[in-house]
């Protein structure tokens, strides 16, 4: 608390084309709005910090599950990947 940066390793395999990664805000299941962009893992992976607000650090600690991180891709630009925060 009281950071205002998001650090992150995001890991895919056999996805292809990879453009983008987000995190989003909305519970499992639902498709929510970008709230902090991330690096894409074009080559497989991606690690890095982020600066968000205090806020939304602070909102993301206290209930992860309203967070997912998604990555998209040319063949599935809506989101190839989602997982869902958790503690």
């Amino acid at each position: 608390p009281g950071l205002t940066e998001i650090c992150y390793t995001l890991a895919v395999t056999d996805v292809d084309g990879v453009t983008a990664a987000h995190i989003h805000k909305a519970p499992v299941g639902s498709p929510g709005p970008v709230v902090v962009p991330l690096v894409a893992p074009v080559g497989g992976s991606s690690s890095a910090c982020a600066t968000v607000s205090r806020d939304l650090a602070l909102a993301i600690l206290t209930d992860p599950g309203a967070y997912y991180v998604n990555v998209h891709s040319s063949a599935h630009p809506a989101g190839a990947v989602r997982g869902q925060l958790h503690a």
